[in-house]
């Protein structure tokens, strides 16, 4: 098996970033950009919410997965941080529609993951042009209003691919190309 690692990215050329989902408050206010406070963890770049609707939803387009393979499963990751308990989905955006993982409760700072084996709009194993931007794949995180406790934050998402690489197949872990 082989990984390989997408990152949000400033897809769309917009103040967001790109991405559905824009709940959640960017820390610093300026620029008011959201993918840039997720790439890296970092105590002043993050994201933060303290409350609002009934949950709190934030999604990124990713960069595109380079690697050529079978796909095992696909798993988003994100760092969060809360000194409360707090109530948790992640979320993909696949052929337009977004699915939701099982519930999550957690608190501290943490990093915490879903995984995915199988594409939930197919039903079927993932494909590799189901993960390009092109086609509208996203990831990110949903948290419960009723469950965001003063100060939650969240500081960094990505995906792993886990895959089997063809003959002669590439895979590429944050920026860098192997193989």
């Amino acid at each position: 098996m082989s990984f390989e690692t997408l990152t949000p990215a400033d897809r769309a050329g917009n103040a967001w970033g790109g991405g559905s989902f824009h709940a959640w408050n960017p820390v610093p206010a300026t620029p008011a950009t959201h993918y840039d406070k997720v790439v890296s963890s970092s105590d002043s770049l993050h994201l933060s919410t303290t409350g609002g609707p009934n949950f709190k939803d934030e999604s990124f387009y990713c960069t595109d997965m380079a690697g050529t393979g079978t796909i095992a499963s696909v798993t988003v990751h994100a760092n969060l941080t809360s000194f409360a308990l707090m109530n948790y989905y992640f979320i993909v955006v696949t052929h337009s529609i977004a699915y939701y993982s099982s519930f999550y409760s957690g608190s501290g700072h943490s990093d915490v993951s879903n995984t995915w084996a199988v594409n939930p709009n197919t039903g079927v194993a993932w494909v590799k042009s189901e993960l390009l931007y092109a086609n509208g794949f996203e990831a990110g995180i949903r948290v419960l209003a009723n469950g965001i406790p003063p100060g939650a934050t969240f500081d960094k998402c990505w995906v792993i691919i886990d895959f089997t690489p063809t003959a002669g197949g590439t895979m590429k872990s944050w920026g860098y190309t192997i193989g």
